[in-house]
This record gives C-alpha cells, sequence and structure tokens, in this order.
C-alpha cells in the first residue's frame, strides 16, 4: 500500500502550521497568549463535539484507564505550548525556532524507547543535513544572528516544551486502542483543554471576549478549527501509517513555508541562498519520507 496520501496530509498539516504564526502573531499583539492557545483547544474541542455526538449511536464514555491515556497523549500536545509560553517571558523567538529543529531528534530518540522503533544511520544523517539547512533559514543566513544565539533559562524550558512535543506522536501510536480516530480525536482534545484550563484560569476570567474585536475572532476561529481541530486529526490518522521520525522530519519545512508566505503577503523577499535552502530542505525530507527503515 503506498503512504503517498498520508505524506500529502502531513505536507499540509505543516502548511497550516507555518500559517498559524504569522496569524497567531496577530492576534497575540491584543489577547494573551496562553488564554488564545486554551480558547483554541476549546473551541476545536467543540468544533470535533458533532463528529461523534449527532449521529446514530451516541459515543461510549471513556473509562478511567482510557482518560489516562487521553490525557498522556493531550498533556505531551498541551505542555509544548505552556512551555513555549513560558520560555518566550525570558528568550527570543529566534532562540526556540532553532531549538525546536531538535524535535525530530529527540522523537527519533523517544520512539526507540516507547515504540522499540530504530532510526537507521542513513536517516539519522539525513536528518543532520536537513537540520544544518533549516538553522541556515531559521537565521536568513546572517551569521551575525547566529554568532548572536546564547542560550537562557528560559530555553531550558522550552527543551522541556519540545521533549513534550517529540512524544506526542510516539505515544499516540502507542496508546492508540483502535476506538476510532474520530473518538480518540475528541477525547484526547478535550484532555488536552481541561489541562489548558488549569494553567490559564486568571487569563480565562480577566479577559473579555467581547472586549475582542470581531475581525480576531474569525482568525481565532480559524486557528482553532485549521490549526487545531483538522492538524490533530490529521496526526491521529498518519501516526497509524507513518513513523514519528518520518511525520516530525516535516518540522523541518515550517520555517521554509513561513518565509514563503512573508514573501506573497508581506513582500519580505528572502535572499537565494534562503530560497535554495528551502527547496534543498524539500528534497532531504522527501528522501527521509522515502527510506525504508
Amino acid at each position: 500500500m503506498s503512504h503517498a496520501p498520508y505524506h500529502g496530509l502531513i505536507l499540509l498539516y505543516t502548511l497550516i502550521i507555518a500559517s498559524s504564526f504569522p496569524i497567531g502573531a496577530i492576534i497575540t499583539q491584543e489577547v494573551d497568549s496562553l488564554w488564545l492557545t486554551w480558547v483554541r483547544f476549546a473551541l476545536a474541542t467543540l468544533l470535533f463535539s458533532p463528529l461523534l455526538f449527532f449521529r446514530q449511536s451516541p459515543p461510549k464514555l471513556p473509562s478511567l484507564r482510557d482518560w489516562g491515556r487521553y490525557f498522556l497523549v493531550g498533556g505531551a500536545y498541551s505542555l509544548y505550548f505552556i512551555a513555549m509560553f513560558e520560555a518566550l517571558k525570558h528568550t527570543s523567538s529566534l532562540n526556540t525556532g532553532a531549538l525546536y529543529t531538535t524535535v525530530p531528534f529527540l522523537s527519533a530518540a523517544l520512539t526507540w524507547v516507547i515504540l522499540g522503533q530504530k532510526t537507521s544511520a542513513r536517516r539519522f544523517a539525513l536528518m543532520s543535513i536537513a537540520l544544518l539547512l533549516v538553522l541556515w533559514v531559521i537565521f536568513r543566513g546572517s551569521w551575525e544572528l547566529l554568532k548572536s544565539f546564547e542560550l537562557s533559562a528560559g530555553d531550558g524550558v522550552f527543551i522541556g516544551g519540545c521533549l513534550t512535543m517529540a512524544a506526542y506522536i510516539p505515544l499516540s501510536k502507542r496508546l492508540y486502542r483502535g476506538e476510532g480516530v474520530k473518538n480518540f480525536t475528541f477525547w484526547t482534545l478535550l484532555a488536552s483543554t481541561l489541562i489548558l484550563t488549569l494553567f490559564a484560569l486568571p487569563q480565562i476570567f480577566t479577559l473579555s471576549p467581547l472586549s475582542i474585536r470581531p475581525a480576531l475572532w474569525g482568525w481565532i476561529a480559524y486557528l482553532a478549527f485549521f490549526s487545531t481541530c483538522v492538524t490533530f486529526f490529521i496526526t491521529q490518522i498518519t501516526a497509524r501509517f507513518l513513523s514519528p521520525v518520518e511525520i516530525l522530519s516535516y518540522t523541518y519545512l515550517t520555517p521554509g513555508f513561513i518565509v514563503i508566505l512573508d514573501w506573497l503577503f508581506k513582500g519580505m523577499i528572502p535572499s537565494y541562498s534562503t530560497l535554495l535552502a528551502i527547496f534543498a530542505l524539500g528534497g532531504f525530507v522527501y528522501w527521509i519520507g522515502r527510506l525504508k527503515e
């Protein structure tokens, strides 16, 4: 069976995630980042619920053991955002972008621990070259930016968040029990929302939804449906057919997509070396996905 459609889904997932960064930057100029993330997950859970509850046979409520599975998977995903927002109080977005490139390598290690699947030396070598290329894109080919890179306490917090993100897909694969992708996605989204509620309680009660401009609510709805609901569903589908390392290697394309989106919508023209690095990254990610372990 060809896995090409699932690679196509992950490519779509990566493009949606890339689009969420400039949109998130617009929204967080006016609202708190943690509140925005909580709203994203809460709305995504509500938007996804009709797929489960408006049908002939309503879903059975999870058992305590099942809730444990959903909270492990949902916790891995939501704790990444919590760590990111806490880290950004003490470090730069450039640092977090660079450190996020460790996620495929961390996922390779956790995939071995959680699933017992090792990453081949060839795939590891290709990932290493892709890492260098994506760092070139993140630092825009500037040696000055690269030399200014220094780790701080906030970066340590973000590395912890990268570790939970790296665990998300291996855990999804390990803890799926055949209950159906829709069921698994919904209950995991709900568990994520409950975890985020605990951390976002002060923001939830201090920010009035009526104070937010209608145009911003349109962008928030986009983040909730596409960047949260749809991407969550895509990862649950593809995790059944692709390895976590294959899926997370596509994160290397995220900075390139952001550069291209900035070029198209903001007129920020990238350098030729950055464009070459982006095209080379596409080739390496395709190669990584084609390798047989």
